[in-house]
């Protein structure tokens, strides 16, 4: 996915320059044929932002400081419009924190303080932090004081409601969720095993909430890596929120392969035509579907029964069986 994210990073940045390079350097006058939201500066520094988020996700952090670089150096930038002014402020700031943030993950713990100093003012700490913990957790240093820096914060987070609308709130919401999973490992690691379980267990509830499959599946992991230093009450209520978060992905899943299947149905092929399609029949394919769902007890193996079809564009085999 991220060498994707670079390649259109980069056709963006080329694409951007040479309207940049038209606007300013031409002898006839350019107009573009619709007014841009943002100062056209912007989509080249930015794609040179992307470019850099991308060789970080990559773990390329030298490539990365490269394309910091070239968002950090806009003295090219001809406009002075405070709209412009503005925007270069912006990418200042940006530039500063994932300068930090990338010589962190690089192993360069000397800007660490001045990090933790940054994010200080922050009125949403949640990806700072996230960051700090995963530099802890890689490079294997202490960051207590730290955490205890930002204990009132991290509180006023914990019992934050979720909502399903696409919003700031939500995407808050996703990563106060891997905090919770990165500071479980953190704390399992130093041994302190009684307070990395509660933080565990907290991810893999909020995780069910959020239905978000990888971080349920890390979780489930990082339990079964540390269970040996786990109590018996411990155990049991790991197991319980576990059971719990599944049987609400297993009926999502079931509704989604339910519509899904009943789309299908009326989109493919039917012997006997759509009209031999009886309530009776339709009853029946809920009731096979409750039966993968039964006999598989995890969605994921009921996706892949139901792409197998699909994979091998066997459409009829999968309606005969919906409809047998």
């Amino acid at each position: 996915m991220w060498d994707k994210v670079y390649k259109f990073s980069c056709q963006m940045y080329k694409l951007g320059q040479i309207q940049y390079d038209l606007a300013h350097n031409s002898k006839r006058e350019i107009k573009l044929d619709k007014k841009l939201s943002r100062p056209l500066f912007v989509y080249i520094a930015y794609a040179e932002l992307l470019c850099a988020y991308a060789c970080d996700a990559n773990g390329d952090h030298e490539q990365a400081l490269e394309h910091i670089h070239g968002y950090t150096t806009l003295n090219w930038v001809k406009e002075t419009d405070s709209d412009t002014i503005q925007w270069l402020g912006k990418f200042e700031q940006w530039a500063k924190i994932n300068t930090y943030v990338n010589r962190l993950m690089s192993g360069d713990m000397s800007v660490l303080s001045d990090y933790v100093g940054h994010i200080s003012g922050g009125q949403h700490i949640f990806a700072e932090l996230l960051n700090v913990v995963e530099v802890a957790n890689r490079y294997n240093i202490d960051i207590d004081h730290i955490l205890q820096r930002f204990e009132p914060q991290i509180a006023v987070y914990r019992d934050q409601a979720y909502t399903s609308i696409l919003t700031e709130q939500q995407v808050i919401f996703e990563e106060t969720v891997r905090f919770w999973y990165k500071l479980a490992k953190y704390n399992l690691n130093k041994g302190r095993y009684s307070y990395g379980f509660k933080c565990l267990i907290e991810a893999l509830e909020n995780a069910g909430i959020i239905n978000h499959a990888l971080l349920i599946s890390n979780c489930a992991g990082l339990f079964f890596r540390f269970s040996e230093y786990a109590d018996p009450e411990t155990r049991a209520q790991f197991y319980s929120a576990y059971e719990e978060v599944w049987k609400k992905m297993i009926k999502k899943m079931a509704l989604v392969l339910a519509t899904t299947s009943f789309l299908l149905v009326f989109a493919l092929p039917v012997p006997g035509g759509i009209a031999s399609l009886t309530l009776s029949k339709f009853k029946g394919i809920l009731a096979r579907l409750n039966k993968l769902s039964n006999y598989y007890h995890r969605p994921t193996f009921m996706l892949v029964f139901f792409c197998d079809f699909l994979a091998k564009k066997d459409h009829n085999a999968f309606v005969h069986y919906l409809l047998k």
